[in-house]
């Protein structure tokens, strides 16, 4: 009885006070991703397009077969409000939302790109998932290692 009263009382702590359970670097990548993804929405409007909704992020995501069995909208506002990181071992889904914000406009250079990631304290792309993303950017990767 104690353990389902002491249950709720953490998430009902966790669903009041989400901000006091993520770190900084967690807070400044949600802030990073939340705003580029706003940029692709930005971009969309002028350009006429499609926006980039959260649940438009994760059906692009899904199908990239990502490590990440199952991306739904829920998750991506789980990211892009810090509730909820990405593990640094999941490459695939990092190269994955890169490539996804710059098909869309969020992202638009090399630079910007490794922004995003050094904000949770990623790894930068390497060059295969460069390559991934864009081939354009491959010279530009030389300058920045």
């Amino acid at each position: 009885m104690y353990f389902l009263k002491s249950m709720r009382c953490c998430i009902l702590f966790k669903i009041i006070m989400p901000d006091l359970l993520t770190s900084p670097i967690q807070q400044a990548f949600a802030h990073e991703l939340r705003a580029t993804r706003r940029e692709a929405v930005r971009v969309a409007k002028a350009r006429r397009r499609k926006r980039l909704t959260q649940t438009t992020m994760a059906a692009a995501l899904q199908e990239m077969q990502t490590e990440v069995a199952v991306v739904s909208k829920q998750m991506v506002s789980f990211w892009e409000n810090g509730r909820n990181g990405i593990p640094h071992y999941y490459r695939k889904l990092l190269t994955g939302i890169v490539a996804v914000l710059y098909q869309h406009g969020g992202i638009d250079s090399l630079e910007r790109a490794n922004a995003l990631l050094t904000a949770g304290r990623y790894d930068r792309l390497s060059r295969d998932e460069i390559a991934q993303v864009e081939m354009a950017w491959l010279p530009d990767a030389d300058y920045l290692w």
